[in-house]
């Protein structure tokens, strides 16, 4: 019996020895990227609307130069793809379009109802791609290539916070 609780005890400290070394470090956790997901705000002010007045056409039906103002920008991740939605706060319109996040980059296809709620008209193209910089709570936006429309380049480029 001796023989056999001596046996266990030097097992025991082998166990415990072997899990305690002192030169292993913990493996460290590797960085995960969120992307942009989440919901952010933003003020889209009278210099962001004049920034883009050179590419801006007002002579489409029922189009209109934006008001400017407090501004609410969701992202959405999709099972087939994601979803960009920006609203005015200060009103019910919203617009909406498909997305594809990856590389830094956001990629914007197409409305998801354009009845309901349009950067620009028809004649500028929907397709547009976005650069974005995520840190801690804050979300930058600005073109990866030019954008056409002056209408979502004046909203969606700059700083936005998470919240």
């Amino acid at each position: 019996m001796r023989a056999t609780a001596s046996l266990l005890t030097l097992a025991a400290i082998g166990l415990a020895a072997a899990g305690c070394g002192a030169d292993d470090k913990p493996a460290a956790a590797s960085p995960k990227s969120t992307g942009p997901y989440g919901a952010y705000t933003r003020t889209v002010t009278k210099a962001d609307i004049a920034r883009t007045q050179g590419i801006r056409d007002e002579s489409g039906p029922e189009a209109e130069k934006p008001k400017g103002g407090p501004a609410r920008l969701t992202i959405a991740k999709g099972s087939g793809q994601d979803v960009l939605k920006v609203s005015d706060v200060e009103s019910d319109f919203s617009v909406a379009m498909d997305a594809a996040v990856a590389d830094g980059e956001m990629k914007l296809f197409s409305y998801v109802n354009p009845e309901q709620g349009a950067f620009c008209g028809p004649q500028v193209a929907e397709a547009a791609a976005y650069a974005f910089e995520v840190s801690g709570e804050t979300l930058v936006l600005k073109p990866a290539h030019p954008d056409g429309c002056a209408d979502r380049d004046s909203t969606l480029t700059g700083t936005w916070k998470k919240g």
